[in-house]
């Protein structure tokens, strides 16, 4: 089985406690880049 990897830049905006980087970020942009990635079949971890 074949995975797919999306890199995504991080960004600045970020919660001011630990959390996985899917939830730390949050800004638009990578709120708008993940959801993307999510349907091109990347996997999120």
């Amino acid at each position: 089985m074949n995975k797919k990897i999306v890199l995504i830049s991080c960004v600045s905006k970020k919660l001011a406690h630990r959390a996985k980087a899917k939830e730390l970020y949050i800004s638009t942009l990578f709120k708008l880049n993940l959801k993307y990635a999510t349907q091109l079949g990347g996997v999120l971890n």
